[in-house]
């Protein structure tokens, strides 16, 4: 990739190989876009088969603006109270989840429900937001220590999962929406055999004592549709 056109600081080249008639090889380029918002950009690839200079081949990108729907970092409040547009609900032996002043990633809060030794299921719900139009992503910081299996390391018997719920219809975990994860995504698989109720699903499962930074593409059909959006971390 060229570093011409508004691209600045491109990767390195990529080898593709030997490629057949008819196949479609993917391969992964970055860098920054160096333009104003509005602004058009063109990303030039330089082709070579082996020693031979190919055309170029390049596309156009319009330049967005970032921009920041929904936030959170749970230090405005005090313990153990959650903020006023946040929400939480719990079922069987589990706690709702609160805010402590304690294993927090940046002071003085942290978000944080209990792991028990019985069944339940313990929900923190985001505020109703609106996707806005084109590409978006969610991320957040988390640690967990939920009991998982030590022979096998697939598989969890506590979990946490991300959900999504449209408007008036039913949370559905983020992946099953059409979410996928850019890092730091689900662990382990839950075992069907002691009656969690997120038994035979893919979850954050198992002990990561340092906080780690999960991103996820959100569902590009929600982009820009005028309906409420709903987040929610269950444990379970």
């Amino acid at each position: 990739m060229l570093a011409t056109n508004g691209v600045a600081n491109p990767s390195g080249p990529q080898t593709y190989g030997f490629i057949p008639v008819g196949a479609t090889v993917v391969q992964s380029f970055s860098f920054y876009a160096s333009g104003s918002c509005g602004s058009t950009i063109t990303p030039t690839l330089r082709i070579q088969d082996g020693a031979v200079n190919l055309p170029t081949n390049s596309v156009s990108f319009m330049v967005g603006q970032l921009l920041t729907v929904l936030t959170q970092s749970f230090d405005s409040v005090t313990a153990p109270a959650l903020p006023s547009d946040w929400t939480t609900s719990s079922s069987g032996a589990e706690a709702n989840w609160r805010t402590v002043n304690s294993l927090a990633d940046t002071s003085p809060n942290a978000a944080f429900v209990a792991d028990v030794n019985n069944v339940g299921i313990s929900d923190l719900i985001s505020p109703a937001f609106t996707m806005p139009p084109g590409f978006m992503q969610l991320s957040f910081k988390h640690r967990y220590d939920l009991e998982a299996s030590q022979t096998t390391n697939t598989v969890g018997y506590d979990g946490g999962v991300l959900e999504i719920k449209v408007g008036t219809n039913d949370f559905v975990d983020i992946t099953n929406a059409g979410g996928v994860f850019v890092s730091d995504g689900y662990t382990r698989v839950i075992s069907p055999l002691f009656g969690s109720p997120l038994s035979n699903r893919p979850a954050w499962s198992g002990t990561l004592t340092s906080y780690t930074n999960t991103v996820i593409n959100l569902p590009g059909t929600l982009a820009g549709q005028n309906v409420p959006v709903s987040l929610a971390l269950r444990h379970g």
